[in-house]
């Protein structure tokens, strides 16, 4: 994808996390001179998506989306929060709502 598709493919999954509400906030890192989402997992480990579509969580976990749609890119979110969870049972009750929906439980 180039960086133009994917600067508006990062804004869509910011707009549709909210309106699933889920609470994202928008940081800038000044390290890599990028914005990004902090996608509120409330669950054992944080995990922020970047504007390249990188995935950054705890323990220096990286990923990416590498999805061409907003649906399977949000797919591959459900997996993420699942993946956050590390066996834990709590996490954001929005997060869990989108994942059922997504037949994700």
């Amino acid at each position: 994808m180039g960086r133009v598709i994917l600067k508006i493919m990062f804004i869509e999954i910011g707009k549709y996390l909210a309106e699933q509400n889920i609470t994202v906030t928008l940081h800038f890192n000044s390290e890599t001179k990028q914005h990004y989402w902090d996608l509120n997992t409330q669950a054992k480990s944080d995990l922020h998506l970047y504007e390249d579509l990188t995935l950054k969580g705890r323990y220096g976990y990286t990923s990416k989306l590498e999805n061409e749609t907003l649906e399977e890119n949000i797919r591959s979110l459900c997996w993420e929060f699942k993946d956050c969870l590390h066996g834990r049972d709590y996490g954001s009750c929005a997060w869990f709502e989108l994942c059922e929906k997504k037949q994700f439980d």
